[in-house]
């Protein structure tokens, strides 16, 4: 069975009036919105707001950007919209390194322009995490790339390594659908690693209820995010220490939340694969 490529799947979105609007008008009603507005990333592109609102919170290894003036300091969650490109929850199907392999989700934006505040607003977080930190400690910033398309990556751990771990158990028990052949679940068991609240990442999708009326519902398998979904990322900021005598400073998007909006962009990919696979067959 033929795949699209990253470059088909691109072209084929980028030139999707239907996509183009759909985004631009989720993005609109957040940004408008009361409730919303000021969890957007894309009103952070700015670097005295940036320090006005957000400071950092030291514990162990991590550095977490929290809320200067909320009681408490809670950990900051903001939201970027975009189209996915990739994305990978599991199934983990076989035992691998679980300190290496991530779930993970690439989003794009094309012209829209919050998406790319929320990319600028990125380095502004940044920047405020490397004025924590001695001078040279941190790795430099890169923007990622999809092709030549600007892309927002976040991530999260399927599970935590037992040492140095300052994170709380998880409220819910790994997902059957990520860890059908119970892999995740034995390596808890031999307490080298734990499920925690930093691996758990809730996914939701915007749906209808009998009634027509849209309502937000659990995603039972994450696993079936595809390219051209329409999403909501929810995201920590936060740096790690690694290394040894000479320490390094990660910069870390950390994914707490995914929302699918729409699945349009699915429908698109799904027809262009289609029509490719008619053509030469």
């Amino acid at each position: 069975m033929m795949n699209l490529s990253v470059t088909d799947s691109l072209d084929v979105l980028s030139q999707s009036w239907e996509i183009s609007t759909a985004l631009d008008s989720v993005v609109e009603r957040r940004t408008s919105s009361d409730i919303y507005r000021d969890v957007q990333l894309s009103q952070y592109n700015d670097d005295a707001i940036v320090h006005d609102t957000f400071g950092i919170k030291k514990s162990g290894r991590y550095s977490f950007l929290v809320w200067k003036k909320e009681a408490g300091q809670p950990e900051v969650v903001l939201s970027v919209t975009g189209i996915v490109m990739s994305a990978f929850f599991g199934p983990i199907v076989r035992p691998t390194n679980m300190k290496k392999i991530l779930q993970n989700i690439s989003i794009v934006g094309f012209e829209n322009i919050a998406f790319h505040e929320a990319l600028l607003a990125t380095h502004q977080v940044y920047r405020l995490f490397e004025q924590s930190h001695p001078p040279g400690a941190m790795k430099p910033f890169q923007f990622s790339n999809i092709q030549a398309e600007p892309s927002f990556v976040a991530q999260a751990r399927f599970l935590t390594p037992a040492q140095n771990n300052p994170f709380s158990e998880a409220e819910h028990d790994i997902r059957i659908s990520q860890d059908p052949r119970g892999h995740l679940q034995q390596l808890v068991n031999s307490g080298n690693f734990f499920y925690t609240d930093d691996n758990e990442v809730e996914f939701q999708e915007v749906t209808e209820d009998e009634s027509g009326t849209s309502i937000v519902a659990d995603l039972e398998d994450p696993c079936m995010i595809r390219p051209g979904h329409l999403v909501e990322l929810f995201v920590n900021f936060r740096t790690i220490t690694t290394g040894g005598l000479r320490p390094i400073q990660l910069f870390l998007v950390k994914l707490d939340r995914v929302v699918i909006i729409n699945k349009i962009g699915s429908r698109v990919c799904l027809l262009l694969f289609r029509s490719i696979f008619l053509i030469t067959s």
